[in-house]
């Protein structure tokens, strides 16, 4: 297809005169560009030329890149320069353009060349610029210029297009070369780190090597010298007297037995062993703690089918991988706690440790006041009734009574004119309490306490062992203090710490057991809270909380879940009540 209109020509010379007119019929074709095979689309694209021809000669007038015409929208016409470097072709048609335009490219990139490198000494080019032609072709109509237009548009569309496809194929060429380079360097990495470990090793059985070879020699020194003490006269030697020195008392890790270094920082006490059997506190370094807090976060709680623990108590190793009889657990009425014969040794030493085994009612270092001897019960000694009852007697007296909270007391009490005979029944129905029975309790009493949703005053039990007592109280008034105070109390025995006194403390029912964050999910019967990373797929639900926990959820976790069917099994609660403990607590938020 032809474009039909008028050509001019303005030379830089005689640019004063004007654009002159070379011909009133030209015609202005775009042939097909050269597609040469190694050059990509984009390149073909930029090769796009412009013809102008005389339509009644039909000779070649001027011949232009197609990028390098600007369009004139007023006067409907284009313009573009150029250099004449050669004479106007002539006598040639379309189809001897097409075919020569690969030629004359390649011919045109060699004059650059040349003329690069044939220059003057100061820069200039040796040869002389020609001066510049302008041309302007004017279209017949509107229609022509506005087709000329929209073709010039679809052009330029397609070189971007081809452009952005020659992006995407360059970055992913990139990528291509990055991964390769990556696995490359990884495995390098890897070959490198194989020999270093390899000459670790070796490093490592040459120290050994020396080490057994320096033991040798001093076995060997040892055994010289004594040799020779044995020759030196009974006289001689009763003259000689040892003075032994006694270094101060160092502080040692509970567990790894290391000492603490002169200038170092002192151990922090253990969290869940308060003193050992000579009643001193129980220090553990920080690698030991780190270990046994991650396996008593990996320990599952054991559900309450036994009264003991599933792992010892000072080392938090699970029972299930210790032997049948290596491990013993305190019998005292509310402590679950169990340990292993390593941790014996160590807490109470190995001269007292035979007593432990052969004493029945043995209690942890953590429920002794004094003397545990006085609650040794060995095997063959003390079986009858009035050992039985001196046993439970003694207890008595060793254990402090707890002071309940919200009690007053009269001044005419008849507490200190009791009779020791009537404290044994007492005790007796105390012992025959189990965990389930202290359970149990706690259900009616939160059930009939909760058809509310907040409370004046705190709980009177311990929110752990469901026991009364001097009990701490929580200081949560929810992140801002904008909730009501948690009711819940508890016994500093059962944190397991010391509550530091004028702090606000919070107590542990707010923060999830796992990662410490807030806890949107709390157990309603126990101190168990979740956050949502870490709530079991088989908790039940129960509603909207309390006030002072307006905005957490209710949820019975697994082990008050099967404390409650061990309950109804055992007929201590009836169906009514076991209903109600499933059931969604009805609250508003």
């Amino acid at each position: 297809m032809a474009f039909r209109g008028v050509l001019l020509q303005l030379d830089e010379a005689t640019r004063a005169n004007g654009f002159q007119v070379l011909t009133r019929t030209a015609e202005l074709t775009l042939p097909r560009p050269p597609a040469p095979l190694h050059e990509p689309i984009v390149t073909t694209w930029s090769h796009q030329q412009l013809v102008v021809i005389d339509g009644k000669s039909r000779d070649v007038l001027c011949i232009a890149r197609l990028a390098t015409v600007a369009l004139q929208a007023e006067e409907q016409s284009i313009l573009w320069s150029r250099r004449p470097t050669q004479e106007r072709p002539s006598g040639k048609d379309i189809a001897a353009i097409e075919s020569d335009a690969a030629g004359q490219e390649v011919k045109k990139k060699k004059e650059e060349e040349e003329e690069e490198e044939v220059t003057l000494e100061g820069g200039r080019p040796a040869v002389e610029e020609r001066p510049r032609r302008c041309y302007c072709f004017r279209f017949g109509s509107e229609f022509e210029y506005e087709l000329f237009a929209r073709t010039l548009a679809a052009l330029t569309r397609m070189q971007r297009y081809a452009l952005v496809q020659s992006s995407v194929v360059l970055e992913m060429a990139i990528a291509y070369e990055d991964k390769k380079w990556r696995q490359d360097e990884g495995v390098r990495l890897q070959a490198a780190a194989t020999k270093a470990q390899h000459r670790l090793e070796l490093r490592r059985r040459k120290r050994k090597e020396e080490e057994e070879r320096a033991r040798k020699q001093q076995e060997k020194v040892a055994k010289t010298n004594k040799r020779t003490t044995h020759m030196v006269p009974i006289k001689s030697r009763a003259r000689t007297t040892a003075v032994a020195v006694v270094s101060p008392r160092t502080m040692r890790c509970v567990l790894c037995r290391v000492p603490r270094q002169r200038d170092a920082p002192e151990f922090p006490k253990h969290p869940f062993v308060l003193k050992d059997g000579k009643g001193e506190v129980v220090h553990i370094c920080k690698v030991c703690l780190q270990r046994v807090l991650q396996l008593r976060l990996a320990t599952q709680a054991l559900v309450k089918k036994s009264r003991e623990d599933n792992y010892c108590g000072l080392c938090a190793q699970p029972t299930e991988k210790l032997p049948a009889k290596s491990t013993k657990a305190c019998a005292h009425l509310i402590c679950t706690r169990v340990y292993c014969v390593p941790c014996i040794n160590k807490l109470i030493g190995k001269a007292q440790t035979p007593a432990v085994w052969q004493t029945k009612q043995w209690l942890c270092p953590n429920c002794t006041t004094g003397n545990n001897s006085t609650l040794a019960r060995k095997e063959g000694k003390g079986t009858g009734p009035a050992s039985a009852a001196s046993t439970v007697m003694t207890a008595a007296a060793a254990k402090p009574k707890k002071r309940k909270r919200y009690t007053v007391t009269d001044g005419t009490s008849k507490a200190d004119n009791d009779k020791p005979d009537s404290l044994v029944p007492a005790l007796r129905s105390v012992s025959d309490m189990k965990p389930i029975d202290y359970a149990v309790t706690y259900f009616k009493f939160i059930l009939q306490r909760e058809m509310q949703d907040a409370f004046e005053e705190s709980e009177d039990v311990c929110f752990c062992c469901k026991d009364g007592g001097n009990v701490i109280e929580c200081d949560w008034k929810g992140l801002n203090g904008a909730m009501a105070r948690c009711p819940k109390v508890y016994h500093e025995d059962c944190l397991g710490y010391k509550v530091p006194e004028g702090k606000t403390w919070v107590c542990p029912r707010h923060r999830c057991q796992d990662c410490g964050v807030i806890a949107p999910y709390s157990c309603r019967f126990c101190v168990t809270s979740y956050c949502e990373d870490h709530l079991p797929k088989d908790v039940r639900r129960l509603g909207h909380a309390t006030r002072d926990i307006a905005t957490a959820t209710y949820v019975m976790c697994p082990r008050c879940s099967q404390q409650a069917q061990d309950a109804f099994k055992q007929e201590k609660i009836e169906p009514d009540l076991y209903t109600k403990l499933l059931r969604r607590r009805a609250g508003k938020r």
